[in-house]
Parts: C-alpha cells; structure tokens; sequence
C-alpha cells in the first residue's frame, strides 16, 4: 500500500517499479479509479475486466456471473474470481491507484473479504491519499502488508537536485537546491509545478524567494505560468477538454469541434503537461486533477457561459452516440439542460437497477418544475426517500399524482381516443405506482378498509407485466392484514409478495416481504418458521451491495429479536445494536424505532433501566421526526412502544401512576389495540386492580384464540394467571399455566415467562409438583423453562421442603418473628404451592394453613401472597 498525500509520485513510482517487473513471472493488470468508481456494479466490472485483459479467460466466469446479476452481490463474484485466479501457473499483481476516491463501505466489506481469501498467486497494491478501512494492524502483525508512506515518498535534497537539475535541466547552485527543497519539502507535485514556472523566469533567484504559500498559490502557478507559456491553439484545447474527466481523441474531436486531437494529446504528454495515459495503447488520458481544476477555473473566467454550455452539450452528444449514458447525463446536468438530462435519466436503465446512489444524487440537481414534468422521475427519488425523509417522499408522489391527474384529464376533455394507447397505459401505470407508494406510507394512519381499496384501486392502474409495482402493493396488504390482528393471512399475503419479488430478482422487495412474514410467526407463535425465513433473508442480504444496506437492518433488527423471544439476549442485543448502528449511520429512520422499542425491551430483561428509556425516548423522537404529515398519529410507533412503557413503567416503580389510555380503534388497527389494552392490564395488575385486569382479559384471550394468534394467547393466558396468583386463587392459576406451557413447549418460547420475573417462576415450581404429585411426567420443557428461569434467588431446582435452621433464625429476626411452621408454610407459599398443596405437604388441615397464611402476612406487614414475597427479597430471606 502506497499512501500519501497528493502529489507525493505514487503512481509514477508504481508505474516505474511495474516495468521492472518480468513478463515471465508476473501478468500486471492496471486500474486508475475516480470518484465513478463507487458503483459496487461498476467498480467489480472495471477490475475483472482489467484482470481478463492481462490473463484472458481468468474473469470469465466471474464477469458473466455479474452480467447476470439484476441486483449486484459481490461474494459469489470475487469466490468465483478467487478459484480462477488459484489455478493461474504465473502470479497476478492487480494495481489499484487512487484509491483514496473509494468510499463505498460495500466496497470495502468485498475487499476485506478478497484479503482474507487472496490466493497465492494474487498481489493487490493500492496507492491512495488516505488509509483504507482495512484491518490494517492484523495484516502487519500477520506479515501480509507492506507499505510505503510520505515518508519514504518524500524527495530528499539529492533526489530534488537530480530531479531540477537532470529531469528539468535547470542550472540550479546547491544553496538554490536546498532553498527549493526547503520550500517544497519535498512534494513532487510542487517541485515539478515550481521547476516548469521556473524555466521561463529571467532571474531564478527572484522566484525562488517568492516560492511559498499553499496549494492555491501552485494552482495560480498552473494558469498564469505554465497555461500562458502555451501557444494559443494548445490553450484553448486544454481549457475547453479540462470538462472531460477522460478523454480520448475522438472526443476531444467532438467537444472542440475540429480535428487532430491525437497529435494535441501527444504532444501534451510529451511535455509533461499532467496528463496520464489510461491504457497501454495511450487511447485515452485524464489530466492530472489540480492541473483540470485550473482550468476549469481559468475557462470559467474567460469564457462566456454559452461557450461552456455547448462544450457541455458537444461531450453529451458524443457520450449519447456511444451509448455511456452515464457520462451523458453528467455533462446534460453540467450544461443545465434539464429536459435533456431528464429524459435521458428515464431512458437509462439507472432507475431500476442497483445504482441508485448515482441517481439520487442526478435527481438532486434537476429543478424541482423538472421533476415535477416526469412523474417516473418523482416516484423513483421518493423510492430513494422512503427510508430517510418520508415527507419528501410523500411531497414528490403528490407532485406525479397531480401531474398524472391533469394529463389524463386533459385527454379526456379533448375526447382523444387514448384509452388503449400506450402513453395513456404508461401514465396510469406510473399512477398506479404512485398510489401503491403512498399507501406504503400512509397505511398505518388509515382504516385498514380505506387502504385495501386504495391498494384494489392502484392494483387495477398498474400494467400486468409491472411486477414490482404488483409486489409492492402485496407487501402494504401483508401489512394490513398484519395491522389488523389477522397475521395468518398477513403471512400468506406475504409470502405471495415474497415470492413474486423473487421471479424479476428483486431481492431487497423479497427481503422485506419475507420480514414482515417472519414477524407475524412471531405473534402467531411459531418462532421455529420464523427463524427458518430470517435465515433465507439472511442468505439473500449476503448478496447484496450497498443498495440493500436499508434492508439489512430490518432484518438484522428481526433476528435480535427471534433471539429475545428464545431469551438469548446477548446475541439479541448483538443484533440489534449492528441494526441499530447501520440504521443510525445512514439515517434510516423507517423503522429506527422498532429497533429502539426492542432494545429497551432486552435492557429491560437485563435491568438496564436507564438505557431503555433512553431507548424509548429516541424511538418517540424518530416517530416525531418520521411522521409524513402533521397530525397523523404514528401507529408503528405506538406497535412496538406501549408494551415496552408498560414494563418500564413499572420497573421504575412508577405504574401507581400512571394511566395507559388507547390511542387507536379497535376496528380499525386491532394489532395495536391488543397491545395497548395487555398494556393496560399489565399496569391493572402492578396496581392489584386483578378484578379489572380479568375482566379485561378474559374477552381478550377469546379474540386472539379465534384469530390463532399463538404468541399472543401465551401472554394473555401468563397476566391472566398472574391475576389469579394475586387473588390467592392458585387452583385457577396452575391450569392456566398450564396451558400457556403446552402452547409454548413446541417453539422455545423462553422469554415470554422471563420477562414476569418470580411471580410466575413459582406458579411454574407449584405446576411442576403439582405434576409430580398427580403422577404426570413433566414436559421436557418445563424442565428446562425452570433451569434456565434468570433467578436471583435460586441455584436451579429448590428444595422445597422445611425451612432451614439459618432463615428461621433469620424469620425470627423480624420484629414479631415466624414460628417454626410459619416459616414452614411461608417457603412454601412463595414458591406458589396452593393452600391445599400446603396442607398435604404438611399434613396438616386446610383452614390450618389459612390461619398460618393470615398471620404471616400480618407479621410481615403485608396483604398478600404477591407482597409478602417481594417483602422477604427485600429482607434478604430469599
């Protein structure tokens, strides 16, 4: 790795060592990269085909992988390059310079991947401004980088005289030398931009006194000095080419609007005159970026607009013949040709491929009136949006929907025959794309009624062969239908998006289908099909480059939480935080909050208070900063949050006052308002409102059983039998729980009996020998629910049976102590067991333990069961 500042010779001394290089061992092949080459597409297309230049037929494979590729995935392309090049009998050395224009972290992840799988007969050299986010350390420590730096880079006093005096052929004294040397420090670049405004001065002395300042005062050297000691045909080439980032003669030829070009060009690099070839057989060039800068500045001051709006306008015609419709665009958008430019973005294959980076930043420059004249144009930027400004991404579908409204109402009061035509079919299909994306948006603030129409209605204006746009509107369905509590038909819809996606190898679409159908098995409790799909999304983000970097945190997000629900909450949380990171990085803020909600919910396991109403305090302010209008109600926030308030409320010791209210219709958004009201009941119960609690849940349960909602019953049916611990009417509680463990047992579902901490840890002991004692094996489950149960105050199994010598002493510490057999039934009793399960532990009477019961509470200074233990953790009894 060569890594300098700029002008420090990088690529000359490349270029010098690689010629010493034999032909006998070594195939060379040479890339010089730009600010272009962040394309992750385009990028690998450049390497393997400098590589197969060099070595033919070793990128075969690897470039017909890509060219088949709808959406770019660089792991299989650089596997397949790996086992070419390993059976290549010469070494390959790949030279990348100006790497420093490389900032693409797809880009980055591809190479790491490349050197830690480089095979033997491949060598990788970069040269680059700045270091690279490589691992840089491991590969000194493991002796697979060698670099060289500024350091060694930088001329010495003899290589400055060798190079003024023998390159140059300036007849400088060694105190001029080293005064040059001094000055420069050593910068080629300034040394060789001083030496060519030297030759032409009378006095050296004079200039080499005046040889200070920053780069601006080398770059005022370039245009009054060297530019102006050109002849004026050679001027006017050099400034009107200095728009081309590349160039070739034919080119050249075009944008000046004369001929001989190749002799200019030659001539140029004979004079040393920062230019530098890009190909062995010296077809095209690029100047040397300072010297294109001046100018660019120099042409900007002496020439009148219209001058540089036509040599714009020139290079775009001959990129157009061409057909590099990229360079196109670039000099349609320098030239402020709009329309141009616009039509030409609609006519590349940009919008629907994987280079909406480019795009992005073309749709940019245009004039909003622009954008606001081709609808395609506008839905694709709020495409791009949707993930970072929904606003904006509304504003711009509003702005196709009016222009499409007025265009085909125009049509039909001018009575045109255009129903079957293909500009009207266009502009309805367009229509019919807009409406699916502001559905998109908007559904979560609407009447599931209102939408599925208005997905009916968008479904009919999109063409049949418009797959993407068909897939979309199944995605919002699966949504819905999700929204409204019906997730077995959210899953089927879902899927049928998915696959869809699949058939035109739209594998973000697919992913996020896949997302939300992995979401609904939760609630329906099926973790295991859950999983199954998280991982085939899993397996298709691998595959992606940069574009898919808004799907993978969504489904990294999903996978931390599968592990939450199986109470692995370290690997939850190292999920989730690398969701996190990524969505916090790029601004994504679509569903920042849903990864805010569920990392409260793990800090909430872990006793993080703190950290998770941090978390739930930047998930309201990303639904405030997300939402698409003012005024709407922000439903997703409302989805992930409320039950993660509810718990940390009551962690806080809080939920005595406060009051949750639903903020949603029943009817219209049933998801939320079966949170909202598990929500209300968990606060009932912190307060011992269990009457209200059980009135409340009892329909509830009943509901979500119809609907099939697996996840859901099992948390209803733990409050419900929490309400009946309270209320000391364990014989109703262990047949409840019972249930919500047979329910469970199929899917590991761990955390959703963690997260009621002991309460529900004793009911489990209580139905464990309550099991035993009716003869019944316990489920295998069960066993392991209560061996991993997150217990303070337990080493696995207690041993239920008389209180120890030491906590009678203990008990007997109170102020009114414990007898022997209160101490007795008190162990007992906190670990769940029913007054009659009491009774025949002792053998002694039912109304026996009640009396026993009554006075411990009394002693204690407490009302009942749930109260008394939380007074005797407090005590340290337990």
């Amino acid at each position: 790795m060569l890594s300098a500042p700029a002008g420090y010779g990088k690529t000359t001394l490349l270029a010098q060592w690689a010629s010493t290089l034999s032909s006998d061992e070594w195939h060379i092949a040479w890339l010089s990269l730009d600010e272009r080459d962040n394309d992750p597409s385009l990028f690998w297309n450049y390497v393997l085909t400098a590589l197969d230049a060099c070595v033919p037929g070793t990128s075969e494979a690897a470039l017909t992988l890509l060219a088949k590729q709808s959406r770019f995935s660089w792991e299989p392309v650089l596997t397949t390059l790996i086992n070419s090049v390993s059976h290549q009998d010469k070494r390959v050395l790949l030279i990348l310079d100006d790497y420093h224009y490389i900032h693409e972290s797809s880009l980055y992840a591809a190479f790491i991947f490349l050197l830690e799988h480089l095979p033997s007969q491949l060598r990788l050299v970069l040269s680059t401004r700045t270091d690279p986010p490589f691992p840089l350390a491991q590969l000194r420590a493991q002796g697979q980088l060698h670099e060289v730096r500024a350091e060694q880079l930088r001329c010495t006093t003899e290589e400055t005289a060798h190079f003024l005096t023998q390159v140059m052929q300036l007849p400088l004294s060694q105190v001029e030398i080293q005064h040059f040397a001094h000055r420069t420090e050593g910068w080629l670049v300034g040394l060789k931009l001083a030496a060519l405004s030297l030759h032409q001065q009378a006095v050296p002395a004079h200039f080499l006194a005046s040889l200070q300042g920053n780069q601006r005062y080398i770059l005022d050297y370039l245009t009054n000095d060297v530019l102006f000691s050109l002849t004026p045909q050679l001027q006017h080439f050099l400034l009107a080419t200095s728009i081309l980032e590349e160039m070739c003669s034919s080119l050249c030829d075009a944008v000046v609007g004369d001929t001989g070009s190749q002799d200019l060009l030659e001539e140029i690099e004979r004079s040393n005159l920062f230019v530098s070839a890009l190909d062995a057989q010296r077809e095209w060039y690029r100047y040397h970026q300072l010297f294109a800068e001046a100018l660019r500045y120099r042409l900007q001051r002496t020439h009148k607009e219209q001058f540089i709006h036509d040599l714009h306008m020139r290079a775009c015609l001959w990129y157009q013949e061409y057909e590099h419709s990229e360079q196109a665009i670039h000099h349609a958008l320098e030239a402020q040709e709009w329309d141009i430019a616009a039509e030409l973005i609609e006519s590349s294959s940009f919008p629907g491929a994987q280079s909406s980076y480019r795009l992005v930043q073309w749709l940019q420059r245009l004039p909003e009136d622009t954008l606001r004249a081709h609808p395609s144009l506008c839905v694709a930027y709020a495409r791009s949006l949707y993930y970072t400004d929904q606003r904006q991404a509304l504003y711009w579908l509003q702005q196709a929907e009016q222009f499409l409204r007025i265009a085909l109402e125009a049509d039909e009061q001018e009575g045109q025959a255009l129903t079957h035509s293909q500009v009207r079919v266009e502009q309805r299909n367009i229509l019919g794309e807009v409406f699916g994306l502001q559905v998109t948006i908007k559904y979560l603030q609407q009447d599931w009624r209102m939408t599925l129409a208005a997905c009916e209605e968008a479904s009919l204006l999109l063409k049949p062969e418009n797959v993407k746009g068909h897939a979309t509107i199944l995605q919002v369905q699966a949504q819905i239908y999700a929204m409204k509590g019906d997730f077995i038909q959210a899953i089927t819809v879902g899927l049928e998006a998915a696959a869809l996606s699949h058939t035109i190898n739209d594998a973000p679409s697919e992913i996020f289908s896949l997302g939300t159908v992995a979401y609904c098995c939760s609630y329906t409790g099926h973790l295991h099909q859950a999983q199954q799909i998280i991982e085939q999304a899993l397996l298709l983000t691998e595959r992606q480059a940069q574009s898919a970097e808004t799907i993978y945190y969504y489904i990294y997000g999903l996978q931390g939480y599968l592990y939450w629900h199986r109470g692995c909450l370290e690997q939850a949380y190292e999920w989730l935080t690398r969701a996190y990171d990524i969505a916090h990085k790029a601004k994504l803020i679509a569903y920042l909050d849903m990864l805010c909600a569920h990392l409260a919910r793990v800090c909430l396991s872990q006793g993080e208070v703190q950290q998770a109403e941090a978390f739930l305090h930047q998930a309201r302010q990303t639904a405030y900063e997300r939402r698409a209008e003012e005024g709407l109600r922000d439903i997703h926030y409302l989805l992930f949050t409320t039950g993660a308030y509810a718990q940390l409320f009551i962690a806080q010791k809080k939920s005595e006052h406060v009051t949750i209210t639903h903020q949603v219709d029943k009817t219209t958004h049933g998801t939320v308002w079966c949170l909202e009201e598990m929500a209300i009941c968990r606060l009932l119960l912190a307060q011992s409102r269990t009457g209200e609690a059980l009135v409340r849940l009892t329909p509830l349960l009943a509901e979500q059983r119809k609907l099939g909602n697996g996840g859901i019953v099992i948390e209803v049916l733990l409050l419900i039998a929490l309400a009946y611990q309270q209320n000391q009417q364990e014989d109703q509680a262990l047949p409840i729980i019972a249930e919500a463990i047979e329910l469970a047992a199929p899917e590991e579902m761990l955390q959703v009996f963690f997260e009621e901490g002991a309460p529900i840890e004793h009911l489990l002991y209580a139905l464990q020998w309550h099991w035993q004692k009716q003869g019944r094996n316990s489920l295998s489950f069960l066993d392991h629910l209560l061996a991993v149960f997150p217990s303070e105050q337990h080493e696995g199994k207690p041993d239920i049976s008389y209180a120890p010598e030491e906590k009678l002493n203990a008990y007997q510490g109170l102020v009114e102590p414990l007898s022997k057999r209160e101490a007795e039934v008190l162990e007992l009793l906190v670990l769940g067991l029913t007054n009659r399960d009491i009774a025949e532990r002792l053998t002694i009477t039912v109304s026996t333990v009640k009396q026993h019961v009554s006075s411990i509470l009394g002693k204690l200074g407490v009302v009942n069961r749930s109260q008394a233990q939380a007074r005797i953790r407090m005590l340290g009894l337990l």
